[in-house]
């Protein structure tokens, strides 16, 4: 999801380059920045560096340059950029400067908003973590509700059987009673089926939506009992739509936990990273506007890291993952830590190649 926010023009112009004429008075105001990080962090800086700083600020204001005092003073600012690495001057404006920018929510109200590049990453980053977390456990319940109508159908499938079979017994033993007794069970499990069936069948409509798909008619389960019993039509319809909707709600099942649950996986794994490590910037006044760049591709990089867990690490190549961890876990780490997923694939190629080369000898 796109990270970017509607600037104003102030804050556009804000990055970019001064003019040539501009350039030695906006130096000047960023050493003095500098000057007062360091002193606030208490850096040990030369007097001489202070003085010439100083000294910068009321030649700028009295326009009273010469070349000597403007080579100085160029000198003096590379001096104190070196004194307060890794901090640099576009860091401590990201966490003093407010700036104003608007977005959807902000014009909507009529209003416009100041915060720090750094609050605004703060609140971007959690934003797009949360959504992301939010989206991805409404799909894992909805995953969930279907797995799991779907057991309960397979579970109906095997004890009616067993049931079935129990009563063939108990008939050829001219055991009335508990043959009786075993197709009462039976016909309770079939209601118990026939209405997950229906809740299958209900659970697949949003899919049905979205393919443009005509969803199943569930009319036939407001037929009477008795009519069921007399009619083989509609016994054998309702079974037929059983069939129908359990094989239709496996496919999306399947899809969900293969793939796209690994990829939301990568993606909050990759949120947690860069969370982790815009927290260290912001207390170390390490995060610029240039931390976007990594922090964005880092996202991008942990939902495809995901994908790529769903997709090479099957129930078959288990074996090749060194640790014990179920796949959604493992998508999680491969988002959080890039490297893992790509050694694995690495690992895997490797393993493949040495097997190819076996063969061939």
């Amino acid at each position: 999801m796109s990270q970017t926010e509607d600037l104003s023009p102030a804050s556009s112009n804000a990055v970019l380059p001064p003019s040539p004429a501009n350039a030695l008075s906006e130096a000047v105001s960023h050493a003095q920045l500098m000057l007062v990080h360091a002193s606030e962090q208490g850096l040990k800086i030369s007097p001489d560096i202070i003085q010439k700083i100083v000294k910068a600020k009321y030649l700028e204001k009295n326009q009273a340059w010469n070349e000597t005092d403007e080579a100085e003073f160029w000198q003096i600012m590379r001096d104190i950029s070196e004194t307060i690495k890794p901090v640099d001057i576009d860091s401590i404006k990201a966490a003093n400067d407010q700036q104003e920018y608007s977005s959807w929510w902000t014009r909507w109200l009529g209003r416009k908003a100041r915060h720090t590049l750094t609050r605004r990453a703060v609140r971007r980053y959690v934003r797009g973590a949360l959504i992301s977390l939010f989206v991805m456990l409404l799909i894992q319940v909805y995953s969930l509700i279907g797995s799991t109508i779907l057991n309960n159908i397979d579970s109906s499938d095997l004890k009616i059987q067993q049931l079935e079979d129990d009563m063939i017994l108990q008939q050829r033993l001219d055991n009335a009673a508990k043959a009786r007794a075993l197709s009462l069970n039976i016909d309770k499990v079939a209601d118990e089926r026939e209405k997950n069936i229906e809740l299958l069948a209900l659970w697949l409509r949003p899919i049905d939506y979205l393919l443009l798909k005509e969803p199943a008619d569930l009319s036939i389960f407001r037929v009477s009992k008795t009519e069921k019993l007399n009619n083989k039509a509609v016994y054998e319809k309702i079974n037929d739509l059983g069939i129908r909707v359990t094989q239709s709600a496996q496919h999306p099942i399947l899809i969900i936990a293969s793939y796209i649950l690994p990829l939301f996986y990568g993606l909050l794994g990759a949120y947690a990273y860069v969370l982790r490590v815009l927290s260290e910037e912001i207390r170390n006044i390490t995060y610029s506007l240039d931390s976007d760049i990594k922090y964005i591709l880092r996202i991008n990089l942990g939902a495809l890291a995901g994908l790529a867990v769903g997709l090479f690490f099957t129930p078959e190549t288990d074996h090749l993952v060194t640790l014990n961890l179920p796949p959604l876990t493992l998508a999680f780490i491969a988002g959080y830590s890039i490297e893992f997923v790509f050694t694995s694939i690495d690992k895997l190629i490797a393993g493949k190649n040495k097997s190819v080369a076996e063969k061939s000898l």
